[in-house]
């Protein structure tokens, strides 16, 4: 008779306990979320055959945290934005996250919250090899015409270090940056070294190269963006951190940096 009860118990229990399981839901499950990618940062984020569905780094990321936190994306699409068009969006409400290569400084953190930073790409100078001589670096670039992405982490960078030195171009995107250091328009393009190494591989009718020198690591540190007002802030950071811990952050830079 015990031993027949024992049983029934322990059926019961195990039955219970995958009920309690297969209710359990995930901590955004229920949660969409509006989320603006920037496509000129690839490998990163850049887009390929759909213009609602960008490829990257960034995005492997974000779906794999849709996968573990449960929340889905408005219209099932990412919202394509340039850099300064997405901050803005995201100040004024209408999307909740930015992502794509979206480096943290102290002025956007004065705009906007940051997830932990999970890639470090430092800074790299684009240089064409139809148009320029002898070896190229920061030492080189003295008194020349340099095109930079205003307010981005370069610009930074080099209106910090630079000023006085080299004739500073701010451009408005980076594509202009890639199309005058092409055609000779100024001697170098700086910024994230992942990025332009990237142009200059899948371009090589361009005849662009790099310097091979990684400086300013501080100034390419890579997170998300959220709104000041995100409420499921912990809850993303926590799966972040739980992907650098477990291992797949780093396969993610491995499959779209560290291999190409």
């Amino acid at each position: 008779m015990c031993k027949i009860l024992g049983f029934a118990l322990t059926c019961l229990s195990l039955i219970f306990s995958s009920l309690s399981f297969a209710d359990e839901k995930l901590p955004m499950e229920g949660v969409v979320l509006k989320i603006a990618v920037d496509p000129q940062s690839a490998p990163i984020s850049y887009i390929k055959d759909d213009f609602a569905h960008p490829i990257g780094m960034d995005i492997d990321i974000l779906q794999e945290l849709s996968k573990r936190l449960g929340f889905t994306l408005e219209d099932d699409r990412f919202y394509v934005l340039d850099r300064n068009s997405a901050i803005d969006c995201l100040q004024k409400g209408i999307v909740d996250v930015v992502a794509g290569g979206m480096a943290t400084t102290e002025e956007r953190r004065q705009l906007m919250e940051f997830s932990p930073v999970y890639y470090q790409t430092g800074l790299g100078i684009l240089y064409s090899k139809v148009h320029t001589e002898g070896k190229v670096n920061l030492g080189s670039l003295s008194g020349k015409k340099v095109a930079v992405v205003k307010d981005s982490p370069a610009f930074v960078y080099l209106n910090s270090v630079f000023k006085d030195s080299i004739e500073i171009v701010p451009i408005a995107n980076l594509t202009l940056g890639y199309f005058m250091v092409a055609y000779g328009k100024v001697v170098a393009l700086v910024h994230d070294y992942p990025l332009i190494k990237d142009f200059a591989r899948t371009m090589p009718s361009l005849n662009l190269a790099l310097s091979g020198d990684i400086f300013s690591l501080e100034s390419g540190q890579i997170g998300l963006g959220y709104a000041k007002d995100f409420k499921y802030k912990m809850q993303m950071n926590m799966a972040i951190r739980e992907m650098m811990n477990d291992g797949q952050m780093q396969k993610f830079i491995n499959k779209w940096i560290r291999r190409r």
